[in-house]
């Protein structure tokens, strides 16, 4: 069968944790902000979402300034700040679970760019004190920055009176006069804020935190609740304009988890992906709908299985065997999973352990080849991509690839609906 529906990738397994310690000796940070603010990998081909799977995840130091960040395993270098009111903010580089000293806590590389005023107030409007005004992307005319080091460290923590005034620091190679800056606020006791656009003339913006909800649940195994596992619970968002809003919490002794003050009255994602835990075993991404501040969601017992086996081959043009460099990724469009491999010497490909449901896409990267329309699942959406739902194994599948030109120039009408994406948002 060519391209079938459903397309999965091969989970890593969770690497140890980064463990570490925010501030000094001299000037300890309990209760830091950690931020994951840039990841790179080994593998130059990586799908967007396998480079960048653990990026935005955030979480706070403990009492003695100490915090752990799962990471996914893929990562070859790690960039973390931490943000505290005394101890100020640093961006630390880390390679394995070590700092990288070429990379480590580099200088900043951009001039200030404009001056931002921010006053935080609370539900019922009282000022926020000890609140952090994290600017998260520079705005130009048209388009945007990418989040980096230097926007971590125009960051500020508020003042007895909720004010803060920032110094906007710019990013050293981006042509162009920024207009604006995207602004979250973090604050002990509340859930992150929703973004708020400020202009760079010092204009004071105001913005509003609420306790956020609760979400809970329970991850069981074919042996019962399973211990020590992570989820992720992100914004339905693949190409991450909702960073930094991701966060990962692990599973006690009674398979259960909890995500403390989630944005209240907001759509997630929740998984458990099978490099989370050490059976490898994953449950489906979940849609979730949170619900007003102060109330609890409870997603239930999720069930962990072995996931589900994708086994085939890419075909050239010729319908051949496809025998040149490709690399081949997977990603669901809106749950935080991804995945990717280069195929081998004959086209072939083979992914374990991904949950059920979707939609998700496969994706091919090779010179001069394109996912033919062919394919059962081809979508117009993108033409290197397939795209389906998963419900069950396949062993054989054929992925057909084509010249660049062949597709490009294709006279199948605009309007003929998408084929073979049966229970798939079209």
């Amino acid at each position: 069968m060519i391209g079938c529906l459903a397309f999965v990738a091969a989970a890593a397994l969770a690497a140890p944790p980064l463990e570490w310690r925010a501030g000094s000796a001299e000037t300890p940070a309990p209760g830091a902000l950690v931020l994951i603010t840039s990841v790179s990998v080994d593998e130059a081909g990586a799908a967007w979402i396998e480079r960048h799977r653990d990026l935005g995840l955030w979480t706070r130091a403990d009492d003695q300034g100490r915090y752990a960040l799962p990471i996914s395993g893929t990562a070859a270098r790690v960039w973390v700040a931490t943000f505290h009111p005394r101890a100020g903010t640093s961006v630390t580089a880390f390679r394995g679970l070590a700092p990288d000293p070429v990379f480590a806590d580099q200088p900043d590389d951009g001039a200030v760019v404009g001056r931002v005023r921010v006053r935080v107030r609370d539900a019922g409007g009282r000022p926020v004190e000890g609140a952090l005004i994290l600017p998260t992307r520079l705005r130009f005319e048209g388009r945007s920055s990418g989040w980096g080091p230097p926007l971590a460290r125009s960051a500020a923590w508020t003042e007895a009176d909720g004010g803060a005034q920032l110094d906007i620091i710019g990013i050293a190679g981006i042509r162009g006069v920024p207009s604006a800056v995207d602004l979250r606020v973090f604050a002990d006791g509340f859930a992150p804020s929703s973004a708020v656009r400020a202009g760079l003339d010092g204009a004071e913006v105001e913005v509003r935190v609420a306790a956020g909800s609760r979400v809970v649940g329970r991850l069981v195994g074919p042996e019962g609740p399973m211990e020590g596992a992570w989820f992720d619970l992100a914004p339905p968002d693949s190409l991450g304009s909702d960073f930094p809003l991701r966060r990962r919490a692990r599973t006690g002794s009674d398979g259960a988890f909890v995500f403390e003050h989630v944005p209240a009255e907001s759509d997630w994602w929740l998984s458990a992906p099978a490099w989370g835990n050490d059976l490898a075993l994953c449950a489906p991404a979940m849609a979730l709908k949170t619900p007003a501040d102060d109330q609890v969601l409870n997603a239930g017992d999720l069930k962990a299985d072995a996931g589900r086996m994708v086994a085939g081959r890419l075909l050239g043009p010729d319908g051949e065997p496809l025998r040149k460099e490709a690399w081949v990724s997977f990603s669901h469009e809106q749950a935080w999973l991804g995945w990717g491999a280069w195929a081998g010497p004959e086209g072939e490909f083979r992914f374990d352990g991904v949950p059920n449901g979707g939609p998700y896409r496969l994706s091919v990267s090779t010179q001069g080849l394109l996912v033919s329309e062919e394919n059962a699942a081809a979508t117009r959406v993108s033409s290197n991509a397939l795209r389906g739902m998963i419900s069950r194994d396949h062993a054989d599948l054929r992925v057909l690839l084509v010249e660049q030109a062949d597709r490009m120039n294709s006279s199948q009408p605009r309007h003929k609906p998408m084929r073979g994406v049966e229970g798939a948002a079209q």
